[in-house]
Order: structure tokens, then C-alpha cells, then sequence
């Protein structure tokens, strides 16, 4: 598709994926950076020590998910004597309930929960479970979130923001006029800690459990509310 495309004079601006090309230009978040904000913001509220950690990754063969992986073992390779079991989810809430339920199960207790994307699911497996309270590292979505919020679970929420499409976007409009960009850009990670969390502010009790949190980058441009998103349509927009 790369080479059609460029054989075509079609400018293609890929976001949310990590394509590995160094043929277009391309929006991401760091999802290296990502992992590692995860991992080490549990390793900070457990003093740096932990006997076994829960990972439950995404996508197998997709390098968003080996990237992600990669940010998390680069904090946690240097825990000492750190059991890590690791699970797929898929990114996927229902399955990530299911493959976090079989490690409670078999593995007993966690001192702190890694997710790539579906924490709500890796969430109500605990509860379903009896399991503690621990840290935990959680994507962006609004039932995420809550959850975080309602049962006072400590670590952080970090989206892979929608939001992104919006400056792909601009950099496609960028290179339309010949206007000379970075292969890659690398965009700020939105971001929560549990401790800040505050409703109708950085979720939104009355919006799905499925709305994605990350609506903007406030060192790009205003966040959009989710009144103005949820206010489009064909025609308005």
C-alpha cells in the first residue's frame, strides 16, 4: 500500500499504529514511553519493590503491543527478584477478563496489574475474584476510569488518545504543501493519576463506559469537551 501510494504522488500520514517504515511520515504517541510511564508509576507507589506483577498485553505480532511490552520490561527488568506473568487480553475488555480471571486462579495474588488496553475487564476479574487492592497501570477509557475512581484504586490511567487523528490531520495538510516534517512525531501522553482523578473533568459518569478520555493535548491545542464531540454530526460538522 506504501509504495502504490507513493507511486501515486498520496501523501498517507499513518496514526494510532506503529508502522515499521521509514517510508511515510507518521503520529504517534511513544508507546515505548507509554509501557514504561505504566510500569514505573506502580514501581513508585510500591517503593520499588514487588514480588509479582501482572501483565496483560495486547495484540500478539503487532508492534504496538511489542513496543508497549518493551517500555514495561525496561522498568521492570530491573526489579529485583520480580516474578512477572504475563497474559494476552487484546487489547479487549472481555477477554482480558477472562485471561486475568485464569491467572488469579492460578497464580493467586498480584502486587500490582499492568494493562495494556481493556483494564475494565482485568478490573472486574479482581473484584469477581476477591482479589486487594493494588497499583495499576490502566489505559484511558471512561469505565476505566471510573472504576479507578469508585473503588480508590492507586496508579495511573494513560490514553492513547483519539485525539491524534486531529494532528494527523494538520501534517498531512503540512506536507500537501510541501512543508518538510520529522518521519515521526511524537505526541504528549494524556494522562492521570488516580489521585486526580475528577468527575465530569477527566471522566464523565454520565458518558458510556467506552468513551476514550484522551480528546486532546493540551500543548497542541484546547482539549475538545465531550459536549463538542458528541455534538457532531453530518449536519454540523
Amino acid at each position: 500500500m506504501i509504495r502504490r501510494a507513493a507511486r501515486a504522488g498520496t501523501i498517507l500520514v499513518p496514526f494510532d499504529n506503529v508502522l515499521d517504515t521509514d517510508k511515510v511520515v507518521q503520529v504517534n504517541e511513544s508507546q515505548l514511553g507509554l509501557g514504561a510511564l505504566k510500569a514505573q508509576t506502580v514501581m513508585d507507589i510500591l517503593g520499588g519493590e514487588a514480588d509479582k506483577i501482572l501483565m496483560v498485553n495486547g495484540l500478539p505480532g503487532n508492534a504496538t503491543d511489542r513496543d508497549r511490552r518493551l517500555g514495561m520490561m525496561s522498568v521492570l527488568e530491573d526489579v529485583e527478584g520480580l516474578e512477572i506473568v504475563e497474559v494476552v487480553g487484546n487489547w479487549d475488555t472481555g477477554t482480558s477478563q477472562k485471561v486475568v480471571a485464569d491467572a488469579l486462579a492460578t497464580h493467586g495474588q498480584f502486587d500490582a496489574v499492568l494493562s495494556q488496553h481493556g483494564a475494565a475487564g482485568s478490573i472486574n476479574a479482581m473484584q469477581a475474584a476477591g482479589h486487594p487492592i493494588v497499583p495499576m497501570g490502566v489505559d484511558g477509557e471512561n469505565g476505566v476510569r471510573m472504576l479507578m475512581s469508585e473503588l480508590g484504586i492507586p496508579g495511573i490511567s494513560a490514553s492513547q488518545a483519539p485525539a491524534m487523528s486531529a494532528i494527523a490531520l494538520d501534517a498531512a495538510v503540512a506536507l500537501l504543501e510541501g512543508n518538510a516534517l520529522p518521519q515521526t512525531i511524537y505526541l504528549p501522553i494524556p494522562q492521570v493519576a488516580s489521585a486526580d482523578l475528577e468527575a465530569g473533568v477527566n471522566y464523565f459518569p454520565d458518558l458510556p463506559k467506552s468513551f476514550n478520555t484522551g480528546t486532546g493535548f493540551a500543548e497542541c491545542f484546547e482539549p475538545f469537551t465531550p459536549e463538542e464531540l458528541l455534538g457532531q454530526s453530518p449536519d454540523n460538522s
